[in-house]
C-alpha cells in the first residue's frame, strides 16, 4: 500500500485518536472507540488500516453526521517498519499499540490488584498504603484518571512522596 493522504483531515481529529489509542493500549484495554465527522471517516479509516489496525465503522445518530470508529487492539496487520504516515504528527502504529498493550498487561494486573485492594480496606474503614516503589509503574496519568474515574479511587502520597495512598472517594449520589 503507498502513502495515504492526510491533508485537509483537522489535526485536532487525528491527535484525539491518536490519544485516545494511546491511552488505553497504555492502561490495557482492548478496543477504542471514537467519534468521526462522516466527511472524514474514509480518509481516517484509510489512515488507521494504513496504520495496522482492524477498523469497524457504525452508523450512529447522535451526533448527526458522525459515525463511530471501533478498533481492535489485536495483533496488528503489519509491521511498524510498513507504516510510515506522511503528517504533521505522529500517530501511534498498531505495533506500537499491540507492544505497549503487551508490555503493560503487569501494569494492568496491578491495577486490578490495587483496585481489589482498595476495596478491601475500604470496607474495614481504612485506606490502602503501598510503598512507591512498589506501584510506580501505576503512577501515570492514565492509570490515575482510570482509577478515579471508574473506581472512584483517590490517590495522593505521604512520607515525602514515598507511600501512596489509595482510597475510595465518597460518592454523594
Amino acid at each position: 500500500m503507498g502513502k495515504v493522504n492526510t491533508d485537509n483531515i483537522p489535526l485536532t481529529l487525528l491527535t484525539e485518536i491518536d490519544d485516545a489509542i494511546h491511552s488505553n493500549s497504555e492502561i490495557g484495554l482492548h478496543y477504542l472507540d471514537t467519534t468521526v465527522d462522516d466527511k472524514y471517516v474514509d480518509q481516517v479509516v484509510e489512515i488507521l488500516k494504513y496504520l495496522g489496525y482492524e477498523v469497524k465503522v457504525f452508523h450512529n445518530t447522535y451526533p448527526r453526521h458522525t459515525k463511530s470508529l471501533s478498533i481492535d487492539f489485536c495483533k496488528p496487520t503489519k509491521s511498524h517498519g510498513a507504516c510510515e504516515l506522511d503528517c504533521a504528527i505522529e500517530m501511534l502504529t498498531a505495533d506500537e499499540a499491540w507492544g505497549r498493550w503487551n508490555k503493560n498487561l503487569d501494569t494492568s494486573d496491578l491495577l486490578k490488584d490495587i483496585v481489589s485492594k482498595t476495596y478491601e480496606a475500604h470496607k474495614k474503614g481504612e485506606a490502602l498504603k503501598e510503598r512507591l516503589n512498589n506501584v510506580s509503574s501505576i503512577m501515570g496519568g492514565a492509570e490515575l484518571w482510570w482509577l478515579e474515574a471508574y473506581y472512584d479511587i483517590h490517590v495522593h502520597t505521604i512520607n515525602d512522596g514515598n507511600t501512596v495512598v489509595f482510597e475510595v472517594k465518597e460518592v454523594e449520589i
